[in-house]
């Protein structure tokens, strides 16, 4: 009998034994679960942040664009050429449409003096500070255009608007450099794609505020007759335009 007994209580004895082993398997994977959820959590957060980075990158892009529609405003003299010169000639009857292309010469020379010091000054206070600079300058300047009766101080205060886009041009461009440290030119692209539009844009807007009914100018000189509605609205014209840029440019710094 006990001999008998013997090969039972062996094979009793197993199944603790494979009790103790699975226990054991059990025990090692909770410790593994832990490692693996906070793996798991580190790459959500790093997604996230990927995620939100990718917005920043965008939104300081969708900045740059927005900044430079004002910078580009040189290039709409052409439209507003003859209203602005019909209502000058009432002031002084010598002024021509020829003498007025001064303004858009000084614009540009007003830029061309602080392209370099713009760029240098986005080193030194950073590109908002900049950019709302290079705003400042630009709208005051064209909302003092509002107050100019003569040629001469209207030439003034366009060089004041054309110091303004030289020192705002490239803040938003060095700014989008160290977001997209690899696609420079591609940036460089989109960003100034708003100095072509932005002439576009903003002429439209003049023309409807300045000439809505889109009265023609005198045949002869190409001018509007001084007791013209036109000629009455050009200072409106500039203040109207003067807001629009200071909404652009302070909505492409911030």
């Amino acid at each position: 009998t006990i001999v008998a007994g013997t090969p039972n209580s062996s094979t009793s004895a197993s199944p603790p034994i494979r009790q103790t082993r699975t226990t054991g398997n059990m025990k090692r994977q909770a410790v593994r679960s832990p490692r693996q959820a906070v793996s798991t959590a580190n790459d959500n957060v790093n997604d996230a942040d990927d995620y939100l980075a990718k917005i920043e990158r965008a939104v300081v892009l969708f900045g740059g664009a927005l900044l430079h529609l004002i910078v580009g405003i040189k290039i709409m003299w052409g439209t507003i050429t003859p209203y602005v010169t019909s209502y000058l000639i009432q002031y002084d009857a010598t002024i021509t449409t020829h003498r007025t292309l001064h303004v858009y010469t000084v614009t540009f020379l007003g830029q061309a003096l602080t392209m370099y010091g713009g760029g240098l000054l986005e080193k030194k206070i950073g590109a908002r500070a900049t950019a709302l600079l290079g705003t400042l300058l630009i709208s005051g300047g064209t909302f003092a255009a509002s107050f100019c009766t003569s040629l001469y101080a209207l030439v003034l205060s366009q060089a004041v608007v054309g110091l303004g886009i030289g020192t705002a041009y490239s803040a938003p461009i060095l700014c989008c450099f160290k977001h997209f440290s690899s696609n420079k030119a591609l940036v460089t692209g989109i960003i100034t794609t708003g100095t072509g539009f932005g002439p576009f844009l903003f002429g439209l807007i003049a023309a409807a505020y300045v000439n809505p009914n889109n009265l023609p100018t005198d045949v002869v000189y190409g001018l509007f007759p001084s007791d013209s509605p036109v000629v009455q609205r050009v200072p409106g014209m500039f203040r109207l335009l003067a807001a629009c840029y200071a909404a652009a440019g302070v909505l492409g710094s911030s």
